[in-house]
């Protein structure tokens, strides 16, 4: 698929992925940039920061982040976003004033190689990324309930792709919190499972998976009733081929003890 095979005149975006993990360090946010650097040349993608607390997105293009910002270009954080939203306003006012004003960061990926959008979680200065974990802290007033989050994160997606004419949304979300991850899995087409090849991250994986599952049919389900989603496994660095077969029968065990009634 190509952007000149695309009806521009529909609805944006197209497709949303969420990209999550049972625990960090498997490899999740290299896979959702690898996934929208393959993307870009065909599709215009917006990429989300929506991991609050590691913020590895955003730390991965910070000199790029702070370059545009210097040069002058007022970008839109999400920790603005946040701040924006208020869940009485049933106009959202202040978050769509927001979303209007700012600009979202780019980052050029060469020749006909196309361009990614970004929205990261704040722009990696020390001030701006001391304000962010501060507002992150328990009891902090930026911190929403996952429907407040599920709608606000709706809001965002709508807003940004039509105003940039993204065709794909991803997701780069939080490792094994389930009331961050819910709201971007409710919001998908498709949400991305990585885990590393070992018994214990399999499981891990395959368990969070079916909490958010869980958590979005007992939460979320009057915000998004008509959303089909689905779920991949992604298992990165497998250590060679002759191990492949290893990994699915681990696989297998880890969804039978996910999905095990005890």
């Amino acid at each position: 698929m190509t952007r000149d095979s695309y009806d521009h005149g529909r609805s944006y975006p197209s497709t949303v992925l969420s990209f999550v993990s049972g625990k960090g360090g498997v490899g999740k946010t290299i896979m959702a940039i690898n996934t929208a650097c393959e993307i870009a040349p065909h599709l215009d993608v917006l990429l989300i920061d929506f991991d609050l607390f590691n913020c590895g997105l955003t730390l991965w293009f910070k000199d790029s982040l702070c370059a545009q910002q210097e040069n002058g270009l007022n970008i839109l954080t999400f920790s603005e976003v946040l701040s924006s939203y208020d869940p009485v306003d049933p106009e959202h006012k202040a978050t769509l004033k927001l979303a209007s004003i700012r600009k979202l960061a780019t980052i050029p990926l060469g020749k006909n190689s196309g361009k990614i959008h970004i929205l990261p979680c704040f722009i990696p200065d020390t001030r701006s990324q001391e304000l962010h974990h501060t507002s992150m802290q328990p009891g902090a007033s930026t911190l929403h309930a996952p429907k407040d989050l599920t709608e606000l994160l709706l809001l965002t997606v709508r807003t940004l792709s039509k105003k940039h004419q993204c065709d794909i949304v991803i997701f780069d979300c939080h490792p094994g919190v389930v009331d961050y991850s819910s709201p971007c899995c409710a919001l998908s087409d498709c949400s991305i499972v990585v885990s590393d090849f070992d018994r214990s991250s399999l499981l891990s994986g395959v368990v969070f998976t079916a909490l958010v599952e869980k958590h979005i049919k007992r939460e979320l389900t009057t915000l998004i009733s008509d959303k089909t989603r689905h779920w991949r496994v992604i298992v990165n660095r497998v250590p060679s081929p002759r191990q492949f077969a290893e990994c699915a029968s681990r696989l297998d065990d880890a969804t039978q003890l996910a999905t095990h009634p005890g």
